[in-house]
């Protein structure tokens, strides 16, 4: 049933906001290493209110999808030197 809701296009059941826009707020967490509360600003300034708790649990749960192993690997390896 998960990979279902992930796999979908438009808005994910149970949620707010559209896959894209998650995807991207998960993305900017991962790929770029800023702190929850500064992408909750960056969103703020493009006019989407979301909580930094939201995109805590959203990194936590959409976070390991294969789409975002790569960021992972890649913060992994710049930052265990």
């Amino acid at each position: 049933m998960m990979k279902n809701q992930t796999i979908s296009v438009g808005k994910l059941k149970g949620y707010r906001f559209p896959k894209g826009i998650i995807n991207h707020i998960v993305w900017f967490y991962h790929r770029f290493m800023l702190s929850l509360r500064d992408i909750s600003e960056i969103m703020l300034k493009r006019g989407i209110r979301v909580s930094y708790e939201s995109i805590r649990e959203w990194g936590i749960k959409f976070g390991r999808q294969p789409i975002f192993v790569t960021c992972n690997i890649i913060r992994i390896l710049l930052f265990s030197i």
